[in-house]
């Protein structure tokens, strides 16, 4: 629906391509206790649950590169990706702001307090820490990108 308006409005043209570049691999892990189910009630309360498509998204945006599922898991589960925040005090000396508070899950049927993991102070540790996941570097990997070949800067009137 997004790339229709920007075609109409922008007139955006655009294509996929695969490209090899540096990217990094989602995979099973060997702890498979770590990975809960979902249930129906938690699906619709807006609790932070979904596949591991969904859940290499949520990694790709805290790394700024992509993240490629290659787990085999199928299903939706419960997601767990809370890591300590990487920015360095500033020159005046003021220290970082502490580290996101975990998600409330107080309204989440079947979680309780329990349940959420401490902040890990990496993605690495968090995705095997908190979902029994690994991920690695992966130097060499194909991953499928919309290249933009045009688009105008201002939009076509209504």
């Amino acid at each position: 629906m997004m790339q229709t308006l920007l075609r109409e409005r922008f007139h955006l043209v655009s294509h996929f391509e695969d490209r090899t570049m540096s990217a990094y691999a989602l995979t099973a892990g060997n702890d498979r206790k770590r990975l809960h189910p979902a249930g129906e009630k938690e699906r619709a309360s807006g609790c932070p649950v979904g596949t591991m498509d969904d859940y290499a998204r949520i990694v790709e945006k805290s790394l700024q590169r992509p993240v490629l599922n290659q787990t085999g898991i199928s299903g939706v589960y419960r997601l767990r990706f809370i890591v300590m925040s990487n920015l360095n005090a500033t020159s005046g000396g003021v220290a970082p702001p502490p580290p996101p508070p975990p998600p409330n899950v107080s309204g989440c049927p079947g979680w309780d307090r329990s349940e959420i993991p401490s902040a890990a102070s990496s993605a690495v540790e968090a995705a095997r820490e908190q979902m029994g996941l690994t991920l690695r570097q992966a130097r060499d990997a194909s991953v499928r990108l919309l290249v933009i070949d045009r688009i105008d800067r201002d939009a076509t009137p209504n």
